[in-house]
């Protein structure tokens, strides 16, 4: 059960500091029945918790300025609108925990809303570019921010991640020492865990481990010699259905089966002939082709020059 509200705000009005501890984009004392948290643990990390019922509509309109935001919904949802576009934050009924983590190179208008009784538990960790560059962070790469301003990545939390989750939700506030080191070990953890999952391959972002093994077998059999696998051999090996097969390499690389198995294969190819004396036409069986000048056709296609020009690289 929600505890009596309480929060503890740090002023920041430095453009580098984090931009939620000014008083006035905060919500009053009396809009949330439950725990509201705000701290700035050094300049440039904070975090804010909210475990609290809305006992009133709350609405603020403000400016987020350029930093990265880690937000991860333990319970419910909120409406929030970044550049006037829906960010869509929340936690579906038995879902998944997952977090959020969005960045921004430029201010931009952000708008939310609480309807009355909306109940939420989330956390959100905020950094400055700042702090993130003394840490020797970075975003992955190549970071190009969706339409220059935002970049945004989801995925499952862990279990690990979610049990610190929940305990960051459930203090009181960081008045003391004690506390404050102690959220702030959690929020670094955190913190170091999401970054770890950010520099993966950029393929697993947002896959359940399951997802990522049967990825991984459908990647075995392409990898594997001989024809290309048609799509019910794919699917096999992943334990799929078709259409299951066809939703997961959509979900992790924008594109159908066979086009993916196209492309790795042509990859493939194209290393072998860059780093060994592997003939043109061996090129072509291994990609899956019929004859050198279908090879020759799609390698030309994908890669902009010939398999012979890639071979005297």
């Amino acid at each position: 059960m929600a505890q009596p509200c309480t929060a503890f705000y740090r002023g920041a009005t430095h453009s580098d500091k984090i931009n939620w501890f000014r008083r006035a984009d905060l919500p009053e004392d009396n809009v949330f029945e439950g725990l509201v948290t705000a701290t700035e643990f050094r300049e440039g990390l904070g975090i804010h918790t909210l475990n609290a019922k809305a006992r009133r509509s709350f609405e603020t309109k403000t400016q987020r300025i350029p930093g990265v935001i880690l937000n991860c919904f333990l319970e419910g949802a909120t409406e929030a609108w970044l550049d006037d576009k829906p960010m869509e934050l929340g936690r579906k009924e038995h879902g998944p925990v997952k977090f959020s983590l969005s960045a921004t190179d430029e201010t931009l208008r952000f708008q939310r809303r609480s309807a009355p009784g909306e109940y939420v538990r989330k956390v959100s960790i905020q950094m400055s570019h700042e702090w993130l560059h003394e840490q020797n962070l970075k975003l992955p790469q190549p970071a190009v921010l969706q339409n220059k301003k935002q970049y945004r990545a989801d995925w499952n939390a862990t279990p690990k991640d979610v049990k610190i989750l929940e305990n960051l939700a459930s203090m009181n506030g960081f008045h003391s020492p004690i506390s404050r080191l102690q959220g702030e070990a959690m929020v670094l953890e955190l913190v170091a865990s999401s970054f770890k999952n950010l520099s993966a391959p950029e393929t697993t972002i947002g896959l359940t481990p399951r997802e990522i093994s049967q990825l991984k077998r459908v990647e075995d059999l392409i990898q594997s010699t001989g024809p290309l696998p048609d799509l019910a051999a794919l699917a096999k090996a992943g334990g799929l259905s078709l259409s299951s097969l066809r939703r997961l390499t959509q979900k992790a690389h924008g594109c159908a089966p066979l086009s993916y198995a196209r492309t790795m294969r042509l990859s493939m190819a194209k290393e072998l002939l860059e780093t060994s004396t592997l003939s043109v036409s061996n090129a072509a069986e291994i990609a899956g082709f019929s004859t050198p000048e279908n090879f020759s056709t799609a390698f030309r296609r994908a890669f902009g020059i010939s398999p012979s020009a890639a071979k005297h690289r």
